[in-house]
């Protein structure tokens, strides 16, 4: 007998109790009511049977969210296979939001303080990166097919996880956003064949270059793909399927993302900017 627990997947019912308000353990108690912080249950109520949280922002309580959120970004950048472990545990949509508008924030602050960004781009960029967010959201859902029975709690999942991996953002402040386009990619490759030179209004970076800011936009491209491969290998592995066939559904999954990233980026950016 299971209970559908958090976002992050089936939680069986012997799993121990605890307060979704305080998180104290309620296992073997007398009576429904928490002891440590007054709310009284229902036994039977699913909420009780959720997994804690074991992502930093998520467990932290108080000040102690403010370390916890620069723990929770290194973890998403640096080390996102333990990112996917924990998300698929479980996740938090409205820390995962909240998170998304801090990162937003910092890289709204950068932007006028290195002065690297066109002051359109300021307003463009985060207004794509939302369009992008909202758009791979449903891709990551049906990539996550055997989740689909859940189509609710698998959407706020793919979504809350698309929210962490906007950590990515911070990183973009002194070199700018990493705009790679693939339209913009077959046109460079053309002319570089045929020997006539081609310009982009919106570009800032492509496969043929060489500087130290396109290898910059290429990791910071690598790292927020590898946080999303990482999520769909781990939701393949827990719906059984092996290790290396997770890792190349994983893959494909993250290619077909990343070439829907670079159309939303020419249609959204590219209007916005001629709007604008």
């Amino acid at each position: 007998m299971s209970a559908t627990g958090g976002m992050g997947g089936d939680v069986t019912a012997a799993a121990a109790l605890r307060c979704y308000r305080c998180k104290y353990d309620l296992t073997g108690l007398p009576e429904p009511r928490c002891p440590e912080c007054g709310l009284v249950f229902e036994r039977s109520d699913p909420r009780l049977a959720r997994p804690m949280p074991t992502i930093a922002l998520e467990k932290a309580r108080g000040w102690r969210k403010i370390p916890a959120l620069g723990r929770t970004w290194i973890t998403v950048i640096c080390f996102p296979w333990i990112f996917a472990r924990q998300a698929v545990k479980r996740v938090s949509l409205g820390h995962a939001l909240i998170f998304l508008g801090i990162c937003l924030v910092l890289l709204l602050a950068q932007g006028p303080l290195f002065h690297v960004w066109p002051s359109d781009l300021v307003v463009i960029w985060p207004l794509t990166v939302l369009a992008q967010i909202v758009a791979q959201t449903p891709v990551l859902f049906v990539l996550d097919w055997r989740h689909t029975r859940e189509p609710s709690a698998s959407l706020r999942f793919w979504l809350a996880v698309s929210c962490y991996g906007s950590a990515i953002l911070v990183t973009e402040g002194l070199c700018g956003p990493p705009i790679i386009l693939v339209g913009e990619l077959l046109r460079a490759v053309t002319a570089s064949a045929t020997g006539k030179p081609v310009g982009s209004p919106f570009r800032l970076s492509t496969l043929l270059d060489t500087d130290r800011t396109a290898l910059v936009h290429w990791a910071q491209t690598v790292l927020w793909l590898a946080v999303l491969g990482a999520c769909l290998a781990a939701r393949h592995r827990s719906a059984g399927f092996s290790s290396p066939a997770a890792r190349a559904m994983a893959l494909a999954g993250v290619l077909l993302v990343f070439l829907l990233a670079s159309v939303i980026t020419e249609w959204v950016g590219g209007s916005l900017v001629a709007w604008l």
